[in-house]
């Protein structure tokens, strides 16, 4: 959910059967509007437009204390959002490593693209991410991170620093 509460995210992971180093799941998740901010019916906006992602997730674990992630990612909104906008493409790598029982550091790359149906709107973005991973008790995990623009076109250079929380249910 960002500050603003404009809209809330679900997700979901299945983990498919896999036993050993390697391991392999499905993800899908829904972005929802929440409807307290001003929606042209006529234009939907990205951001006030609810979309369905899907993909796949995967992890290869070296050791006890280095692994590497990988996921690929695919988004696409319910309903025709404006400049013809087409569909969106996620693929981030991880590699990390437990310096402390519990703490472990993270370096990312992720690259997203943006198509459309006119190609000289199409974006992309390639970050760098270094981060820290938090996990000091079994359930749930505290992820601090800040992504580096490394390249891109036709988007914004930002800087950031990112939070998650993640609760496990058993």
């Amino acid at each position: 959910m960002p500050i603003d509460v404009s809209t809330i995210s679900y997700g979901m992971k299945y983990k498919l059967p896999f036993e050993n180093k390697f391991s392999l799941g499905l993800l899908s998740g829904f972005n929802f509007p929440l409807g307290n901010q001003i929606i042209s019916k006529k234009n939907h906006a990205f951001e006030n437009t609810p979309s369905f992602v899907g993909g796949i997730v995967t992890t290869y674990e070296f050791s006890d204390k280095f692994s590497i992630d990988a996921d690929a990612q695919y988004q696409e909104y319910f309903e025709n959002v404006m400049d013809g906008y087409q569909n969106d493409f996620f693929l981030n790598t991880d590699i990390g490593y437990f310096v402390l029982p519990g703490i472990q550091l993270v370096t990312g790359l992720n690259y997203a693209t943006t198509n459309f149906e006119n190609t000289d709107f199409n974006s992309n973005l390639l970050n760098l991410n270094l981060g820290i991973t938090l996990e000091r008790a079994e359930n749930f995990i505290i992820v601090l991170n800040s992504p580096i623009n490394l390249m891109g076109q036709n988007t914004l250079k930002t800087n950031g620093f990112g939070f998650a929380l993640t609760i496990m249910i058993d």
